[in-house]
């Protein structure tokens, strides 16, 4: 492990955008804005609570209720659902989505891409818990190649849902999108992830960038560089680290990025970790192990990323799970931590859409 970047310490006390010049990226388009926030550091958050999940007001608690560790449920879909008509490529290719505890929303942003559209729009994917219905909102980015990947992120304290699509990074605050500066040319796919006790965005793509609310600076690390497209990023609050890495050519490959900057190589996975919905990854809120499913061979994972350990718990998942869980749909998650559980969104075929949870473990 080496620690070259001392000034990752500045970034400490620093967060949203003061100003937000031309964000367009040097690979492919861009948003631009010229508008921008800011906010004083967050101390890592509380452990999750039920809180509002243990009562019968939302269907997703209602789902929830009498879900224990290594169980699931299947949440039955509003029709505000299918009414929306997604493209049935809108979740190929995808990984992690967010859940905003400020709006109390699952969020997610998807694109078919060229392969499969014309034009292949991006699109924000909202599901409200409190009125348990969808709507979907518009972009700021070009219809052109892509797709969703592992660009997501979300600021807790402000309820701001980052995306990156390549060089371009935005937040959606819920009401309209604020571009960012751009981080430089990057790779078509990118891994971005906000790392809550700095109030900090981390991108990963043949590089870690990091935002401190007004510029990005590189991590000048050697076991910060990746090689390729299609890299992940993923914060765990409950160690207050964050999982980063792959690349096609470099699959299996990871490291843990710590608060103080360190980064640290892990040993190579047993699954492409890449963030091409080949395989999701998120954290569990209840422990802080990593919940990690292979997408082309249904087999299940924990990781646990303080003693770097991979455990296998593919027969346990399938046993527990319902029966109307599909092993081709496109899918992506969502770890929602005030509830304890895991969402899984999944598209089967034409406009049917089904949605799981999953406790790995008692938030109690």
């Amino acid at each position: 492990m080496r620690f070259l970047f001392a000034s990752w310490l500045l970034l400490l006390g620093c967060g949203a955008p003061e100003g937000a010049p031309d964000a367009a990226g040097a690979e492919d388009g861009g948003v631009t804005s010229d508008s921008g926030n800011s906010r004083d550091a967050a101390p890592p958050p509380p452990p999750p609570t039920s809180g509002w999940c243990e009562g019968d007001e939302t269907a997703l608690g209602r789902a929830l209720a009498g879900v224990g560790a290594g169980e699931w449920a299947e949440l039955a879909v509003d029709q505000s659902l299918g009414a929306l008509m997604l493209h049935d490529h809108l979740t190929s290719w995808s990984d992690t989505g967010i859940y905003d505890p400020v709006h109390r929303t699952v969020q997610w942003v998807g694109s078919p891409g060229s392969c499969c559209a014309d034009p292949s729009a991006y699109q924000l994917l909202i599901y409200d818990i409190a009125s348990d219905t969808w709507r979907a909102e518009e972009t700021p980015w070009p219809d052109d190649t892509g797709h969703a990947y592992d660009g997501s992120a979300i600021d807790p304290e402000r309820g701001v849902h980052y995306f990156a699509r390549s060089s371009s990074v935005a937040g959606w605050d819920g009401s309209g999108w604020t571009a960012l500066p751009s981080p430089g040319p990057q790779p078509i796919a990118v891994g971005l992830t906000w790392f809550r006790s700095t109030s900090s965005l981390v991108l990963v793509g043949r590089e870690v960038s990091v935002f401190d609310g007004t510029e990005w600076a590189v991590l000048d690390d050697p076991d910060a560089s990746f090689a390729g497209y299609h890299q992940f990023a993923e914060y765990d609050p409950v160690h207050d680290v964050a999982w980063l890495g792959a690349g096609n050519g470099n699959e299996t490959r990871s490291a843990v990025l710590r608060a103080d900057g360190s980064v640290e190589p892990l040993a190579d996975a047993p699954l492409s970790l890449n963030g091409d919905g080949r395989s999701m990854k998120t954290y569990d809120p209840v422990t802080g192990d990593f919940v990690v499913q292979d997408g082309e061979t249904d087999r299940w994972w924990t990781f646990d990323i303080t003693t770097d350990t991979w455990t296998e718990m593919t027969e346990a998942v399938r046993a527990a799970r319902p029966e109307t869980w599909s092993v081709d749909a496109k899918d992506f998650v969502v770890p929602i931590d005030d509830c304890g559980a895991l969402l899984y969104f999944q598209w089967v075929h034409w406009n049917e859409h089904r949605v799981f949870l999953y406790r790995h473990a008692s938030p109690t």
